[in-house]
């Protein structure tokens, strides 16, 4: 059985008696379910007008839910974790907070752990759209629950980037904004160089692995694995076959997990300096 970390405890508290959670929850549940009927509507409007029901664009409902929530869950992590370390300053409680038995480590994991609380509680919401699309085929339940890993993954980066500048900022505004910016520029800045590079190549296979480091990538790599490469990207570094495209996805869920990891020490580290002066002599007993 795990240990109980007691800062998990009381952000867990506090979400359940602060009414902005749930209903943040709502309402992307109820954005992601909307997204869902209307595009099926369409679907079937169009259905009605041709006489047949081409089941492609059940797959092309299924991606569409799919970047929905992944863009929804790498918006609403980062700002969770970037006001923990930095809230505690404002608030004046870190001096508290750390003359207690409670680990700079602690206090990252505890964050960082309510934040992919908020994440899985999402996509647990998120899953009777989802179901709606399976019913129509084209994409297996085992593939939707390694889509759901991959969005946890791309998540714990996000707040591990949120915890981190967190860490780094005397404000929480501060901390915000340069996590964004951040993210951004990693999350979606290799992925634009890409098409820039097959755009100035008039249509050619882009060159640069390195942009594989980029959770969107990693993402469509694992999307394409599961219901095709859609109309994306037809062609360059991830293009291949879809069991190709599902070990480069799960390669790049093993990087995230590894940079969140690094970046959640790096926190802890910087936090740790604060305890300079706060640490409580240990108890000498003759």
């Amino acid at each position: 059985m795990m240990m109980r970390n007691p800062i998990y405890e009381r952000e867990m508290w506090i979400a359940a008696g602060n009414r902005r959670s749930a209903v943040s929850v709502t309402v992307f549940a109820a954005l992601l379910s909307a997204v869902a009927f209307l595009s099926m509507l369409f679907t079937f409007h169009e259905a009605a007008q041709t006489g047949e029901l081409q089941y492609q664009s059940f797959l092309e409902i299924f991606r569409t839910l799919s970047w929905v929530e992944f863009a929804g869950i790498c918006a609403l992590i980062p700002a969770r974790t970037a006001a923990g370390i930095s809230g505690e300053r404002e608030r004046g409680t870190m001096d508290l907070v750390l003359t207690t038995p409670i680990t700079p480590m602690d206090l990252s994991v505890g964050i960082l752990q309510s934040a992919l609380s908020d994440a899985l509680e999402i996509l647990l919401c998120s899953m009777p759209p989802f179901a709606a699309v399976l019913l129509y085929g084209g994409v297996r339940f085992p593939d939707l629950l390694l889509l759901m890993a991959g969005c946890l993954a791309a998540a714990l980066f996000a707040g591990s980037l949120g915890l981190f500048f967190s860490a780094c900022s005397a404000r929480t505004s501060t901390a915000v904004a340069v996590t964004y910016a951040v993210e951004v520029l990693l999350f979606f800045g290799p992925f634009l160089i890409l098409f820039l590079s097959s755009s100035i190549r008039n249509g050619g296979t882009p060159d640069g692995f390195w942009t594989l480091l980029s959770p969107v990538s990693i993402f469509y790599a694992g999307l394409s694995a599961a219901a095709g490469s859609g109309t994306l990207l037809q062609n360059g570094v991830l293009s291949g076959s879809a069991q190709a495209l599902r070990h480069l996805f799960l390669c790049g869920i093993l990087f995230e997990c590894a940079a969140a990891l690094c970046l959640t020490y790096c926190a802890a580290r910087r936090t740790a300096r604060e305890t300079t002066g706060h640490r409580r002599a240990r108890p000498h007993f003759l």
